[in-house]
């Protein structure tokens, strides 16, 4: 933190250090509304990189912004249809809004990268045996065990798939138990226990 700190004094017109400070620094440690600002301040800077909104739109979407992650999505996927983050992250905002079923055919669509995004709109869906077998198809990836069966209410399930990512020092651990997906977990010193061991600090 205190290196990205530097740079940024250093030479504050550059948009990357801005960015990385946001998404490896601020995010994973729970510091949303300063991890929003550099990311915005990222984009000012470079406002045609498509990388910098969609960092932004993942921090919007554990702020629970999701209109303007809608919209900025649209904006996305408008010059770029085949941005497959871009198609993620709006499916998405659109299950958090109680619009599953238009999710489902756009996380199909989008195919590799998707999957666990998929088994969970399969399980909010009520297509419980179509999440599973997404759970089964990749039962080595412990992000996918947590997704899915966030999506299937197993709060145990999230736990141990969290537990999977935290053994193998997965760097998106520090991201995936602010999802708004994955809140049931939120405030299970279990979870507690496991960013503590990686240094984190606790998340509610």
């Amino acid at each position: 933190e205190s290196d990205f700190r530097k740079a940024i004094e250093l030479n504050p017109s550059l948009a990357r250090p801005h960015s990385d400070y946001s998404m490896t620094v601020l995010y994973p440690m729970g510091k949303l509304t300063e991890a929003e600002r550099q990311a915005r301040l990222a984009i000012q800077l470079d406002p045609l990189s498509v990388t910098l909104k969609n960092a932004l739109n993942m921090i919007l979407q554990c702020e629970g912004k999701y209109d303007e992650v809608l919209e900025n999505s649209r904006s996305i996927l408008a010059a770029n249809p085949a941005d497959g983050l871009a198609q993620q992250i709006y499916a998405r905002a659109l299950m958090q809004k109680g619009r599953v079923d238009e999710a489902v055919p756009i996380l199909e669509k989008a195919g590799k990268g998707s999957e666990s995004w998929l088994g969970y709109a399969y399980a909010k869906q009520g297509r419980r045996a179509d999440a599973e077998q997404i759970a089964t198809q990749h039962k080595d990836w412990p992000w996918t065990q947590a997704i899915v069966s966030a999506g299937l209410g197993d709060k145990e399930g999230t736990l141990a798939g969290l537990q999977g990512m935290a053994a193998i020092k997965d760097p998106r651990f520090g991201m995936y138990p602010q999802y708004p997906e994955l809140a049931l977990v939120r405030g299970d010193p279990r979870l507690t226990q496991m960013r503590k061991a990686l240094g984190l600090p606790e998340i509610h």
